[in-house]
């Protein structure tokens, strides 16, 4: 799984386990809609730094916490 898939995957999940909707979450976060469904959808293949912070923000996590599955899984 690349970096992309794994985003994708750790933010529907981090939803889906909070039970919160997407435009909940993108109006909490300050993010659009549309570019939320593109990184879930894996279309953005460039997802910019500030959008993950915000994303974290609004999750009270840090972005450590979100990349730490990834990493740990990384052959060293």
């Amino acid at each position: 799984m690349d970096l992309n898939e794994f985003v994708a995957k750790k933010l529907e999940k981090l939803r889906a386990e909070r039970g919160i909707v997407v435009r909940a979450l993108c109006e909490g976060a300050g993010v659009s809609v549309s570019g939320y469904r593109k990184i879930v959808n894996c279309k953005n293949r460039n997802i910019k730094l500030s959008t993950l912070l915000k994303i974290t923000k609004f999750y009270r996590i840090t972005p450590g916490e979100l990349f730490a599955e990834y990493l740990k899984n990384l052959p060293i």
